[in-house]
C-alpha cells in the first residue's frame, strides 16, 4: 500500500469512527484540530480511525517500507510516533501475529489500554 493510498482510506474512515466525530468540529480542546485537506490531527500527528485494519497498515507501511530500513519494534514505534496517533493501540505483536490483547501498555498518545 502507498502512502497516498493509506491516507485516503484513513480520510475516507473517520467519519464512521466515533473518537473522530467527537473531535472533528470540537474547537474547545487546542490539543485535537483539522488540517487543510480534512485529516483530524491529535497534537499534530494524523489521528488514525479504528477501521479496516489501518492501524495494521499504518504498521506495516512505516515496517516494510524500503527507506525505513529494519531497526526493530522500538524504531518502528518511534517512526509511526512521529506522524500518527490512534487512541486503542495494540502492541505490534498484537497486529502482526493477531494475538489476543492480555495485557496493560499505552497508546501512542500516551494513553493508558488493556491489551
Amino acid at each position: 500500500m502507498d502512502i497516498e493510498h493509506l491516507h485516503t482510506d484513513i480520510l475516507a474512515n473517520l467519519s464512521s469512527d466515533l473518537i473522530a466525530k467527537a473531535h472533528l468540529l470540537d474547537t474547545l480542546n487546542p490539543r485535537w484540530s483539522t488540517d487543510e485537506t480534512g485529516y483530524l490531527r491529535l497534537d499534530g500527528r494524523m489521528y488514525v480511525p479504528e477501521a479496516n485494519d489501518l492501524c495494521l497498515c499504518v504498521l506495516r507501511y512505516k515496517n516494510d517500507h524500503p527507506l525505513s530500513g529494519h531497526f526493530g519494534q522500538n524504531h518502528t514505534l518511534e517512526l509511526i510516533r512521529r506522524e500518527y496517533t490512534w487512541c486503542q493501540a495494540p502492541t505490534i505483536s498484537t497486529l502482526l501475529l493477531g494475538a489476543t490483547p492480555t495485557k496493560k501498555g499505552t497508546s501512542p498518545t500516551g494513553e493508558e489500554f488493556s491489551t
